[in-house]
């Protein structure tokens, strides 16, 4: 039988929850007690591993469901509506993946950069508030060819370009973006001036999606959860509460791996990672 899938470009970001794994090292099986249910110390370790990837995936949900923000809709006229409801059609999807989610959304539309700031600033909200829950996650951005086997099942270059991106580059709490997606958001700014309502759109949401990135001191380009748009978008009283708890877990696992567990290398991923945050905090 000849299976019939529909290729195209997309546009990915691949999440994984931190931690996970050694938290359940060197367990095996599950341990039942004489009533047969299981033994306390075990049910404890389970509840939590399972509770970081239950809230994860809620707040992941969360940012699915959302709708466009009306108040930029009002101020258009009656055509700019028409073009601004249609690019807003095409919405990211959700994969879940174990302990981690792809965010996705297919390039095949004539508009596609509203999808592609909701994969952006999604990722990038996520990345903020659990690092601030501390259940930290990592992320890689990538754009490549995919199909989607089933609804919500996507397969492809795209899946394995933004996994490694995650894997092999992320190694801290941050999101690395590929350097195929800021050729494409260059691209998207750089389209000449037209009349067609959705290419103007297209090209103002590319701008936005470019002013939250920023180079990390490797060289790579990351999703800056802590530039100016992102502040303003979020909310700067609530940006400045989760901040502070994001840099109190870093403090905290700074100093677990670095003095408790003399573990060098994530201790030099959580002191990285609080150069990134501390540069940020606002001077009072």
């Amino acid at each position: 039988m000849v299976m019939q899938f529909h290729f195209s470009n997309y546009c990915a970001s691949f999440l994984d929850l931190l931690g996970q794994r050694d938290s359940m090292k060197g367990q095996g099986l599950l341990l039942l007690d004489e009533g047969g249910s299981p033994r306390l110390e075990v049910k404890k370790s389970m509840a939590e591993s399972v509770g970081k990837i239950l809230s994860f995936q809620s707040d992941a949900d969360n940012f699915l469901n959302q709708e466009p923000n009306d108040s930029i809709r009002d101020e258009m006229d009656d055509e700019e509506k028409l073009a601004y409801d249609d690019i807003c059609k095409q919405k990211m999807k959700r994969q879940r993946w174990s302990d981690g989610l792809v965010l996705y959304t297919s390039m095949n539309a004539v508009a596609p950069m509203f999808a592609i700031y909701e994969v952006m600033y999604a990722s990038a909200c996520l990345c903020f508030q659990q690092l601030a829950k501390g259940a930290p996650i990592r992320g890689g951005i990538d754009i490549s060819w995919g199909a989607e086997l089933h609804e919500n099942e996507l397969y492809g270059a795209i899946v394995a370009n933004s996994y490694a991106l995650e894997n092999d580059v992320a190694q801290y709490p941050r999101i690395v973006v590929g350097d195929r997606v800021l050729v494409y958001l260059e691209e998207a700014k750089a389209h000449p001036d037209v009349e067609n309502n959705a290419a103007k759109l297209n090209k103002a949401l590319a701008k936005f999606c470019r002013s939250m990135l920023v180079r990390d001191i490797d060289g790579y380009m990351i999703l800056d959860y802590l530039s100016p748009v992102m502040i303003e978008a979020v909310g700067e009283a609530t940006s400045r509460e989760l901040l502070d708890s994001a840099i109190r877990f870093a403090q905290s696992q700074y100093y677990l791996h670095s003095v408790k567990e003399r573990n060098s290398k994530l201790a030099a991923r959580y002191n990285w990672l609080l150069s990134y945050l501390e540069n940020k905090k606002p001077r009072d």
